[in-house]
């Protein structure tokens, strides 16, 4: 807890100071790892508004998420920023370290609307049936499933969570950032274990946790190679 609040607390200053209390949209292009929470978190104490984009999108489907959210700030993993080509738009303005880096909109305009400020983070949907769509979720939205869900699900301090979800989904909210305020311990899956049920089996038998958020076609293909679910014992 103590890294998680240095690395987030770090993000909420370095934040503050690039808008100068003015609300910024910021995009988050961050490989799955614990960046990514120290990234969100930050991003949301300093009060401006994120917008999680996965790293494994077409690089038109990036520009697209980036142009239509008008972000004007971006925390990019370095080499991502050096694969692909579609950063004409931004420059470099400083770095977290050496492997995460911020870059800034070139002539961009710092939004101050209240409206923005009302907000905690833009979703963008798959686009599968055309292009994605961005949601915007307010602060207050994110107040109350914090308190609906400790209260529905009954989560408890030094309890445990395996998180699957992808950080551009909303079901990494509840995993990897709300769990967090509740004191619990987050299992951050890798990508590839994500989609293995072997691995996800593996996670659930060697941590033991009591709590996990699946999919139904997740939870079948689990059944396939353990149609007793002997790696859910543990689970409330």
């Amino acid at each position: 807890f103590e890294t998680i609040y240095y690395y987030s607390e770090l993000i909420n200053k370095i934040l503050r100071r690039i808008c100068k209390n003015r609300s910024c949209i910021v995009g988050l292009m961050i490989p799955r790892s614990v960046w990514q929470v120290y990234c969100i978190l930050g991003t949301l104490k300093s009060g401006n508004v994120y917008v999680p984009i996965n790293v494994s999108l077409p690089q038109n489907r990036i520009e697209y998420i980036l142009n239509h959210s008008e972000a004007q700030l971006l925390l990019i993993d370095k080499k991502i920023y050096e694969k692909l080509t579609i950063f004409s738009n931004f420059e470099i303005i400083s770095s977290l370290n050496n492997n995460i880096w911020i870059l800034q909109r070139k002539n961009s305009a710092f939004i101050s609307e209240m409206e923005l400020s009302q907000l905690a983070y833009i979703i963008y949907t798959s686009g599968t049936t055309g292009v994605p769509k961005g949601v915007a979720i307010r602060k207050e939205s994110l107040y109350n499933l914090q308190s609906a869900f400790k209260r529905k699900i009954g989560c408890r301090e030094n309890e445990t969570i395996v998180s699957l979800a992808d950080y551009s989904f909303d079901m990494f909210i509840p995993e990897g950032i709300l769990s967090l305020s509740y004191g619990m311990t987050v299992i951050l899956s890798d990508t590839k274990d994500i989609i293995n049920p072997r691995k996800i089996i593996k996670t659930l038998m060697e941590y033991c946790p009591e709590y996990i958020q699946i999919t139904p076609s997740a939870l079948r293909l689990i059944y396939f190679v353990e149609k007793d679910f002997e790696c859910f014992r543990s689970l409330k």
